[in-house]
């Protein structure tokens, strides 16, 4: 029997407590490149990924006994260095000093960057692929990825999404207090070297038009422990996917609990957001094939769900 979709909004009352657990890992992610057998070299002889077994899309390499990440050839890829946008990969600490050590030796420029999770501000290194995608090395007791983020041009569609549909919780803000402003003036005075994205300059609107720091809003869903996802507000709205596409590039993957995909399915299909547009082929903002999910959020960035 067919159920009535339940419309759910910016309006609608923030979940509480654990999260569902539909999501319990990343599967890994695909980034676009240029030249595929630099991107190779990069992602296998600095940070000492192996191959795998191809997906067809483009090389791939493996991150963890169950992630990996697949090197998509594009003539332009979409990268936005100056963006929050990038992907954090997890190494225990002696991993990383060797991981610095043959990045410096090959010229790739490390920085000492943090961000507002305090989780991630210390410890952590960042460089640039050499197509621009940003690339975050932490700190952990595992090797493999240990989140991404993206940007969205509407934050509040987008908590809808990941915490009613995807049944995340909102592990931090950021942007919203008072704290936030003041570290954004540290920044602006240069006493701060906090990561791309993470701020930005305003423009007050008196007679000398002054510029003026302030952070850029962001907001930290969280999954399943050590599983929690950025989303950044960007500072101008970029060109969206065409309508109706579901699987794309750059994308992220998620693992989801053993036996709960058609929970999943069922959640996207029932749990509707106006700002998005369902498939007609599968009644929701997905795509069913080969096994896995595919699905396109408020903003455009593309999803895939497989079962763990």
């Amino acid at each position: 029997m067919a159920v009535a979709p339940a419309w759910v909004d910016i309006r609608t009352p923030p979940t509480v407590g654990e999260p569902d657990g539909l999501i319990c890992a990343y599967s890994g992610a695909v980034v676009e490149v240029s030249d595929v057998d630099r991107a190779v070299r990069f992602y296998s002889d600095l940070l000492g990924f192996r191959a795998a077994s191809p997906t067809g899309g483009g090389p791939t390499l493996r991150l963890s006994e169950l992630q990996t990440i697949t090197l998509v050839p594009r003539p332009s890829p979409r990268v936005i260095p100056e963006s929050g946008i990038h992907q954090a990969y997890a190494f225990p600490r002696r991993e990383v000093e060797q991981i610095v050590a043959r990045l410096e030796a090959a010229g790739v420029q490390v920085h000492r960057y943090h961000e507002d999770r305090e989780v991630e501000r210390r410890d952590d290194r960042y460089c640039f692929d050499p197509d621009g995608n940003r690339v975050q090395l932490v700190v952990g007791t595992q090797r493999g990825l240990d989140h991404a983020v993206v940007e969205t041009h509407d934050l509040e569609w987008s908590e809808v999404f990941y915490t009613h549909v995807l049944g995340g919780r909102v592990e931090m803000r950021v942007g919203w207090r008072m704290e936030d402003f003041a570290r954004a003036w540290s920044w602006g005075s240069g006493e701060d070297q906090c990561a791309p994205g993470t701020r930005r300059w305003d423009k007050l609107y008196t007679d000398e038009k002054a510029l003026v720091p302030r952070p850029s809003a962001q907001l930290f869903v969280a999954f399943a422990p050590k599983v929690t996802f950025g989303i950044y507000l960007a500072n101008e709205h970029r060109q969206e996917p065409p309508r109706g596409h579901f699987r794309g590039s750059p994308s992220v993957g998620f693992l989801v609990q053993p036996g709960r995909m058609n929970e999943l399915e069922r959640r996207l299909r029932e749990i509707r957001l106006r700002c998005m547009d369902p498939s007609r082929a599968f009644g929701g903002p997905f795509e069913r094939a080969e096994g896995a999910l595919f699905v396109r959020d408020p903003s455009g960035n593309f999803l895939e769900f497989r079962e763990r």
